[in-house]
């Protein structure tokens, strides 16, 4: 579909407008595509024949679909055999057999007596299609009398192909078409009156701020920005002032050796955590990523625990040792 173009787009260019046209109506197709294109003989030809394919494929499921809606009610006083075959009938319409199995099927009842069955076959698919359509010719008609509908049947290709030209129309003309007017007639005016109330807007704060205040406005912003200079250049001495300090011999050695004291104190630290990482792995404990023996770590927690319980009774033990002392 072609982009919408204004009217007053085209009226204020006619040398657009002049190409805009022949463009739709000559070089282009309505989907965008080119009128004097070598293969559109070729495309519309595969069309046809999809176009064919589909037919019989619709015929085939609408003959598929009232065979399998053959209504019910009738069942009881159907005969057997013809039942049978309704039955039956739709997987092989579905799912074709093979030749020689066809030739095994036909030569068994139910499908021997085709001959027999097919008038009233023909008349229960005859009677189910027409219930399908009558169905769909009270959609398109609703306002139409039920006892009237029958007569709508016969013009449901017609009442379809115009449904579907209308559909087409309004997606592609109109509601574009209305879209455009809406545009024209309501955004474009209340854009124009934002513009003016804008317009309006800014005269009336130009007319508020006079000069003294515009002055008293433009020293207000100068203060942050003198603000930020002095900052700037506090850094820049303090840079300068670090570049240009020397340390004294005293001072460098002094840091030499607290530099020297650090390194002895870090491998100090290194060793005492790897003996307590030793320690820890002879009772079991998992340290630093290394599997412990969980077996013996539950060992040595029960004897902390049992030791702690004995430590506990034992000061129980003292303080009532005490208590009988002191009533002698």
């Amino acid at each position: 579909m072609f982009p919408p173009v204004e009217a007053s787009v085209l009226e204020n260019n006619p040398d657009f407008a002049t190409l805009y046209t022949m463009l739709t109506t000559s070089i282009l197709n309505p989907d965008g595509t080119t009128r004097a294109d070598p293969g559109s003989k070729a495309r519309d030809a595969v069309r046809e024949d999809l176009r064919t394919h589909r037919l019989k494929a619709a015929k085939h499921h609408l003959l598929t679909s009232a065979i399998t809606t053959t209504p019910a009610p009738d069942s009881q006083t159907l005969p057997p055999d013809l039942l049978d075959l309704l039955v039956l009938l739709p997987p092989m319409l579905t799912h074709p057999p093979t030749p020689g199995t066809s030739a095994l099927l036909l030569s068994h009842p139910p499908f021997s007596l085709l001959p027999t069955l097919l008038p009233p076959l023909s008349h229960l698919i005859s009677r189910s299609l027409h219930t399908s359509a009558l169905a769909l010719a009270r959609i398109s008609n609703p306002s139409t009398n039920a006892s009237y509908l029958h007569r709508a049947i016969p013009t449901l290709p017609q009442t379809l192909s115009q449904l579907l030209v209308t559909t087409h129309d309004l997606s592609t003309k109109t509601i574009p078409d209305a879209r455009l007017a809406a545009t024209s007639t309501s955004l474009l005016p209340l854009l124009a009156a934002h513009t003016r109330a804008l317009v309006r807007l800014i005269h009336a704060l130009e007319a508020k701020l006079s000069s003294p205040q515009r002055d008293l406005l433009l020293r207000a912003e100068m203060l942050p920005l003198s603000a930020e200079e002095s900052s700037l250049r506090a850094r820049l001495d303090l840079d300068v002032l670090e570049r240009e300090v020397v340390y004294t011999p005293d001072v460098v050695a002094a840091a030499e050796r607290y530099s020297e004291h650090l390194r002895d104190a870090r491998a100090r630290v290194e060793a005492r955590t790897r003996d307590v990482v030793a320690e820890l792995a002879g009772y079991g404990v998992a340290v630093e990523g290394r599997r412990g023996d969980e077996g013996r770590e539950r060992m040595f927690r029960e004897m902390g625990r049992v030791y702690g319980e004995m430590v506990r009774q034992m000061g129980e033990v003292r303080a009532d040792l005490q208590r009988l002392g002191g009533r002698r």
